[in-house]
């Protein structure tokens, strides 16, 4: 099995087989762990792979059996955090709304604010923006029934990029912007980009 380089979502590698060794997983959910409350002191470049190894309480050569580089371990944070995020948010479309379920991802978000500020900022953004298309594209087959005016892959960019771009501006401001103006942006940037001519069905699992 390669462990080197991007490793892929971290929430994937539970499904792996019983046979892969629990140590493996351990570690690697030590490393970034490490690397998550190291970012919500300090900025991802100023982070040395000996501080995140030491901080996971793990060997510095026990680290690159891992990881090739510190951007490989940043890329499992993002799938990891990108995937909760989905996975908290997505459900209250099917049993509320839309906007409920943006308050769902704007208090995700807000629990984890120094982390998240990291992360829309610096080496992390672009890695972060990508693994959300990524991941929101994956979903495509779930959203039937789209008649907007936009063609869908091109509306579903727009919209994951405003989603960002708010979320991004949000946790900039001081003091922060009370939720339900943040909702309201959003509400009305993703309605202007969503406007149909029929009613999109998300299709619950």
């Amino acid at each position: 099995m390669e462990i080197r380089g991007h490793s892929g979502n971290l929430t994937m590698l539970y499904n792996l087989p019983a046979s892969v060794d629990v140590r493996l997983l351990r570690t690697r959910t030590a490393l970034v762990g490490a690397l998550q409350e190291l970012l919500t002191t300090k900025s991802f470049d100023q982070i040395t792979i000996r501080e995140i190894a030491a901080s996971a309480k793990v060997g510095y050569a026990t680290y690159y059996r891992h990881y090739a580089t510190k951007e490989a371990l940043l890329h499992d944070l993002v799938c990891d955090q990108i995937t909760k995020l989905i996975d908290v948010a997505l459900p209250v479309v099917f049993v509320s709304s839309m906007r409920e379920s943006c308050r769902t991802l704007c208090n995700f978000v807000a629990e984890q604010r120094a982390l998240w500020k990291a992360l829309l900022t610096g080496a992390a953004s672009g890695i972060l923006r990508e693994e959300f298309m990524r991941q929101v594209k994956r979903l495509k087959g779930r959203y039937t029934g789209y008649a907007g005016w936009l063609p869908q892959d091109l509306h579903l960019a727009c919209t994951t990029g405003a989603t960002i771009d708010v979320l991004n501006w949000w946790l900039s401001q001081n003091p922060m912007v009370p939720v339900d103006d943040v909702l309201d942006l959003l509400d009305s940037l993703i309605c202007t980009l969503s406007v149909t001519r029929g009613q999109p069905n998300w299709q619950s699992a």
